[in-house]
């Protein structure tokens, strides 16, 4: 009798023993990710996020060559999306660089929109960051702006359950909205970058994409009368206000980056003996200039 207690008892502190066990196993965090709750309060993580940000804009709009979306650098082979190239006064038929774009850059927006919803809970300085995220989230919108003029303005990050269905915004409203965006970026961000964060962005990047889409905004592109038949021609250029007032703010915007007086032209008086075109080509090959 008293072996059976025994028995009896060590098969009980056994379950207890591997009902606890199983318990722990079952909250145990996986290694090969991180819980939502823990990046956003979390100084490192945070910024690591926004470095997947970063990374992942090479794999958009952004790593292609431009050329590409008009004649000058299309294959010459007889291929449909060349109609233009041949010239044939149609559209090019590029659906699937124009759906890659279109997904990649709204992708990226998203992971902008869930890092501004989240990050206002996290007790560091968080300024820096969210200026950063801004100021990527409008750079996103600007690319999309240059492909297909008004797109459909989305600052939150969708879940299952929300209605999809939105309507594209003007052209005039995305271009507030960028421009916006950089001023909002630009009062969180630091003037310059230094050491590790060389290449982050910068107020001066901020202010600098503001004064780019204001001059496109208020050049020719998007100020006469293209398409007359087009049923909705306020997604593709400005149907109201002027267009001195356009000027004058893309006027102002540019103002106001070069009265950081951190810029200057590069070898703006060149030095007796220098060549002018390495010069120039030196712009592009150095890392950092003023």
């Amino acid at each position: 009798m008293k072996l059976f207690k025994i028995i009896t008892s060590i098969l009980f502190f056994d379950i207890v023993l591997m009902t606890s066990c199983n318990q722990d196993l079952l909250e145990t965090s996986p290694l090969d990710q991180i819980a939502e709750t823990s990046v956003f309060v979390d100084q490192d993580l945070a910024k690591a996020y926004v470095n997947g940000i970063y990374v992942n804009l090479d794999k958009s709009f952004q790593k292609r060559m431009k050329a590409v979306f008009c004649d000058e650098a299309h294959r010459r082979d007889d291929n449909s999306v060349l109609n233009f190239n041949k010239c044939l006064i149609t559209s090019d038929v590029i659906p699937s660089w124009n759906h890659e774009n279109w997904n990649s850059l709204y992708s990226l927006i998203r992971s902008c929109n869930v890092f501004l919803e989240k990050i206002d809970k996290a007790s560091f300085d968080k300024d820096p960051l969210k200026g950063e995220v801004i100021f990527l989230r409008a750079w996103l919108y600007h690319n999309l702006l240059r492909l297909y003029g008004g797109v459909p303005l989305v600052t939150k990050a969708y879940v299952l359950s929300d209605d999809f269905s939105i309507a594209r915004n003007t052209y005039e409203e995305c271009v507030k909205f960028v421009s916006g965006e950089c001023d909002a970026a630009a009062s969180l961000l630091p003037a310059t970058q230094t050491g590790d964060n060389l290449g982050r962005v910068t107020k001066g990047a901020a202010l600098a994409l503001k004064s780019r889409v204001l001059l496109h905004a208020a050049s020719d592109l998007f100020n006469t009368t293209v398409f007359p038949s087009y049923s909705n021609p306020a997604l593709i250029g400005y149907t109201t206000g002027t267009r001195a007032s356009r000027w004058q703010a893309a006027k102002d915007a540019a103002k106001a980056v070069i009265d950081m007086n951190l810029y200057s032209l590069y070898k703006a008086n060149p030095a007796p003996g220098d060549n002018i075109a390495q010069n120039y080509t030196d712009v592009f090959l150095t890392k950092y200039t003023s």
